[in-house]
């Protein structure tokens, strides 16, 4: 198990959902995040401190292996909060 190691705050709303997702399907534990969205644990450390932005390939993979929860333009926003602030919810901003 590895654990994830964030920084004072997120880099961008990308990071802080991937983050967020990372914590509620796979209990914080990237090794686990690794096996499910095929991304190597290192990339996963680095996207999550905003040192990789995510390629276009690497962009269309990660949104449906998580469920839309980060979708490519999250990855050019400022962050909407903190780490362990609940993203909102995408479904209901739509409505």
């Amino acid at each position: 198990m590895s654990k994830m190691h964030l920084t004072a705050t997120p880099a961008n709303e990308g990071a802080r959902r991937l983050a967020h997702w990372i914590g509620s399907e796979c209990g914080g534990d990237l090794t686990a995040a690794e096996r499910i969205l095929f991304v190597d644990e290192s990339q996963l450390g680095r996207l999550l401190d905003g040192s990789l932005l995510p390629g276009s390939l690497l962009l269309t993979d990660l949104v449906p292996r998580t469920e839309g929860a980060v979708l490519p333009l999250d990855w050019y926003n400022e962050a909407v909060g903190a780490w362990y602030d609940q993203p909102a919810d995408r479904q209901a901003l739509a409505e």
